[in-house]
């Protein structure tokens, strides 16, 4: 007791925290006793009246000391010491070392995943290859043009193409070559190969569907063939509105005078079945058909442009027939 009352003494700030702290638990003190009443109370005042005067002493001594020791320790925490102050240009600043060099490490780059396009199975500028059954082929053209399809060498096989888009759409089949499915209208002996020629835009990846079949069943075999037909080979041939006679395969420019809808229609002729495509002047398609016009006769409806050159193609699924005629016409405007 002698040394507290010294700290009171020595110290005023000490004591006048006890004074405050005892002058508060005297109101409590005197809230709890007012308020009480009962014989249960009366002792239980009785006895925190007696204690009081121990407890309130030693509750503010803990209190000034837990302060006093937070002061000492948020001191001790936030003042910057010599040997660690930046200010003093102390290479306590400095990033640490311990000698030696710290790896770096390299995040590798993830692997490629599945969405990359596979590897097309023919060259750009074409090629062949070796088909067994059915089979689908990727090709991307290097270069955009007229490209010839077909199969060779198939033996007794009786194979089928056909060609898709990028969006896997069918765009052209076809059987039996030139004779296509008509070959009840050729007396000769049938070629089973099939053939496609037709106009190709480069850098878009064709599937080219093989089917190979055979009378029996079997496995059979072909050889694809896929090549690039250069523009000096076709001789385009300017036409006009009205007939025009054909009778081999051939190549046609349009410049329409008026802007509007135009027809184009082949005669009815079986024992040459043409098919018709129309592209614009860079040789991309705008519509194909082959007997839309009823029979073996090819129609299409087109709105064109005046002054701009339209492409008109005109080939034969069997040679050294008939032929056919092309007849142009303006409907509307």
């Amino acid at each position: 007791m002698i040394k507290r009352k010294k700290v009171k003494r020595n110290k005023e700030p000490l004591k006048r925290i006890t004074t405050m702290l005892a002058a508060a638990f005297g109101k409590l003190k005197t809230i709890i006793l007012t308020a009480a009443s009962g014989k249960w109370i009366t002792k239980i005042r009785t006895a925190i009246s007696g204690r009081l005067k121990i407890i309130i002493p030693i509750a503010a001594a803990v209190i000034v000391l837990a302060v006093f020791a937070g002061l000492m320790l948020f001191t001790d925490v936030f003042t910057p010491s010599e040997e660690n102050n930046p200010v003093d240009g102390n290479p306590a600043d400095s990033p640490v070392t311990t000698g030696e060099e710290s790896p770096q490490i390299t995040t590798p780059d993830p692997p490629a995943t599945g969405n990359q396009e596979p590897e097309p199975d023919i060259p750009g500028d074409g090629g062949q290859i070796r088909i067994t059954g059915h089979t689908e082929i990727r090709f991307k053209p290097g270069e955009s043009g007229v490209w010839d399809i077909r199969t060779a060498d198939n033996g007794n096989s009786d194979p089928l193409i056909l060609l898709l888009d990028q969006y896997d759409e069918v765009m052209y089949y076809n059987d039996n070559g030139e004779a296509d499915m008509h070959d009840h209208y050729i007396d000769e002996e049938i070629d089973l190969n099939a053939i496609i020629t037709t106009y190709l835009e480069a850098g878009i990846t064709y599937t080219i569907e093989v089917r190979v079949y055979t009378d029996d069943d079997s496995i059979g075999s072909c050889t694809l063939i896929v090549s690039f037909i250069p523009e000096e080979v076709r001789v385009y041939t300017p036409i006009g509105l009205g007939s025009t006679a054909i009778t081999e395969d051939s190549w046609f420019t349009f410049v329409p005078d008026i802007s509007g809808v135009y027809e184009f229609r082949t005669s009815e002729n079986d024992g040459s079945d043409p098919y018709m495509i129309i592209q614009n002047e860079d040789l991309s398609n705008i519509i194909y058909d082959d007997n839309s016009g009823g029979g073996f006769s090819a129609f299409a409806s087109v709105e064109l442009e005046a002054g701009k050159t339209y492409i008109i193609e005109i080939v034969f699924y069997i040679h050294g027939g008939e032929g056919s005629t092309l007849t142009i016409t303006h409907i509307s405007s």
